[in-house]
């Protein structure tokens, strides 16, 4: 009798303690919405040349103090210009947040974006990455692009 009621006590343990475990895990590889960001984001000037700078305005809203890295990439159909990436950690809480971004000089004229990108690493279990997409606006002016960039055979 002793030994079939410490087996089933045991087995009883051993099912909680394998379900909480799984819960826990489950909890850890959840995604969850760490920032909300009002899209699209405002950019000023609307006309720019490259060259120059724009200011992107970030309002967000952020759950959790988790530090992340960020990206920016400048795009407009069928050019996509990748600008820079770097470690941050933005305060939780509501902020509204000036970037001042500089648009290549090499960047050709067109109608452009701006995206966000923002990546986590809340757990070790997995990585949540957003994407946020500004207004459109113009690059005006088309400057020569660098020697890496001309066809072959073209004279500088």
């Amino acid at each position: 009798m002793h030994r079939t009621a410490a087996f089933v006590i045991s087995l009883m343990i051993l099912a909680t303690s394998g379900a909480t475990s799984w819960y826990i895990v489950r909890l850890t590889a959840q995604q969850q919405t760490i920032m909300h960001v009002k899209e699209p984001m405002p950019v000023e000037p609307k006309v720019v040349k490259a060259g120059q700078a724009v200011e992107l305005m970030l309002d967000y809203e952020k759950e959790e103090n988790v530090p992340g890295t960020m990206g920016l990439s400048l795009t407009a159909r069928g050019t996509i210009v990748p600008l820079t990436t770097w470690a941050m950690a933005l305060p939780s809480g509501k902020h509204r947040v000036a970037i001042y971004v500089l648009i290549p000089a090499y960047a050709p004229a067109g109608n452009y974006k701006l995206y966000l990108t923002k990546q986590y690493r809340p757990s070790v279990l997995r990585d949540d990455t957003m994407l946020f997409e500004s207004v459109s606006f113009d690059v005006t002016s088309d400057h020569p692009l660098p020697l890496a960039f001309t066809k072959p055979g073209a004279s500088p």
